[in-house]
């Protein structure tokens, strides 16, 4: 593993120091992080928003910024770099694009101090991905503080993250909460070096935005092949549970003679060019129709205005191959991001709101109008929508594909998932219940005709030309094929 450690506000004239310690050590490691203490996009901050979109010709930092941001990018996607920073005073995961294709993961953790912070901005859309957000100011009588753990083993990765909350606002207050903290997980990933990903939309996105899936709210995947040549796949399924978020209106000016931007319009066509996207029919912009404008224009008032909005968060789904454990048949296959979110709506200010009542913000739908995103209706006992993970029994429903190799017995074995208490294989159905049916899309909701309608799941395996095993599940986790 390389960590590379930047000092505070140096990373505009850190680009060829870091690239060149990515390039010298990228061979001998499975894992990069860096860390500072800005973000490169965040929430609320971010040096692209500070130091490009903001940018001043009087900055020698930021005009240094500005040579080198995208490059920053497309280095840390090509490389598959964890960026790890504070400075927001809350929780955020996102997937930061590169400049010309590829993400990585930035994460802003920390908060351990006697001050939280609302959402500004929210989502970046044109350049960034959120997947996890919690925020608190204090309004709710309380503040928050994030302890994030990853965890490394040769080329896989287990990250955890949890807070606490706490009545703390100065050193005279002593630990109270803190002394004892009742940790909380709120946000997870667990993945390898070599693995297959997909950003997967919520469902809540407009009808005819689902295009060409550019906006695809199927957790169905590509075929993730391992280096053995074992073949799993997402069949079916979508993202039914998602977190939502609101932001809070913010609005900007141009400064004549300091600023790079020469007018308010041309400052806006900057937050347009780095960082936002401009509603258009053919690239819908999902969080707002007018997610930056000029208001007042014209009149010594003129301002950009940053509107508030209402943003539903994307997820990070990833299928990971490792060696087989003790009684597999197979290797396993990983599966995480499906069950990483439980309905959680909270305000800009990180109030609780209720994601199967309240509507979202004006212009929030995601087609053009003035519509507020609208409530969802989360699926029966599953979640809780706390912002905590650890009390939700189950995740959205999805179908896995487990291929069988060519030799394989197929009446001998059935699919397993790992169980971490008891270290070994759990089969994800009884044996009665194997239908003998290749998947339909039915299957998603209903049984299959020839298994007992008793049965707690649908499953199957098919032996008929190219065999392979499907489950409906409902967890993430560690899968293999196993002996019936």
């Amino acid at each position: 593993m390389l960590i590379i450690t930047l000092s505070y506000g140096q990373l505009p004239f850190t680009y060829d120091f870091t690239r060149e310690m990515i390039e010298t050590y990228r061979d001998q490691v499975d894992h990069i992080i860096v860390s500072t203490h800005n973000t490169m996009v965040g929430s609320r901050y971010g040096n692209i928003r500070e130091r490009v979109v903001e940018a001043y010709d009087t900055s020698e930092g930021d005009q240094q910024f500005l040579l080198v941001h995208s490059d920053y990018r497309q280095l840390f996607a090509d490389n598959d770099v964890i960026y790890v920073a504070g400075h927001e005073h809350q929780y955020l995961r996102s997937l930061v694009s590169g400049y010309y294709g590829g993400h990585y993961t930035e994460l802003v953790s920390g908060s351990a101090s006697y001050k939280g912070y609302d959402s500004r901005y929210g989502e970046s859309e044109l350049i960034q991905s959120m997947l996890m957000v919690k925020i608190n100011d204090g309004s709710s009588g309380s503040l928050d503080v994030n302890a994030s753990i990853l965890s490394f083993e040769g080329d896989l990765v287990d990250y955890r993250s949890y807070y606490e909350a706490h009545t703390i606002t100065r050193n005279e207050d002593g630990m109270r909460e803190l002394a004892q903290p009742d940790w909380k997980l709120i946000d997870r990933f667990t993945r390898t070096a070599e693995r297959c990903d997909k950003i997967v939309y919520p469902s809540s996105i407009p009808a005819s935005n689902q295009l060409n899936m550019t906006h695809d709210k199927s957790y169905r995947t590509s075929a993730c092949v391992s280096a053995n040549g074992f073949s799993a796949r997402i069949l079916d399924g979508e993202n039914a549970i998602f977190n939502r978020y609101d932001t809070r209106t913010r609005t900007t000016n141009f400064e004549p003679g300091v600023s790079t931007a020469k007018s308010n319009a041309e400052l806006a066509a900057r937050y347009f060019r780095y960082l936002h996207i401009p509603h258009a029919s053919y690239s819908p912009n999902l969080n707002n129709s007018q997610r930056v404008r000029l208001i007042n224009q014209g009149t010594a008032d003129e301002e950009v205005e940053i509107r508030e909005t209402t943003i539903d968060l994307k997820k990070q789904v990833s299928l990971s191959w490792v060696p087989p454990y003790e009684g597999a048949e197979s290797d396993v296959l990983i599966v995480s991001g499906i069950q990483g979110q439980d309905g959680t709506y909270s305000s800009a200010k990180g109030v609780m709101k209720n994601i199967q009542a309240d509507v979202g913000f004006a212009g929030s739908f995601g087609d053009g109008s003035e519509r507020g995103k609208q409530p969802v209706t989360l699926p029966n006992d599953r979640v809780n929508s706390n912002s905590i993970l650890d009390d939700d029994a189950r995740g959205d429903d999805f179908v896995l594909q487990f291929n069988l190799p060519a030799v394989a017995e197929a009446e001998s074995l059935t699919l397993g998932r790992w169980n971490t208490e008891t270290e070994g294989w759990d089969p994800v159905v009884a044996a009665d219940c194997i239908s003998a049916a290749s998947y339909d899309s039915s299957y998603l909701t209903d049984l299959p005709a020839d298994v007992p309608q008793s049965c707690e799941t649908a499953a199957g395996m098919v032996t008929v030309g190219a065999g392979y095993a499907w489950a409906r599940l409902q967890k993430d986790g560690a899968y293999a094929l196993i002996v019936r």
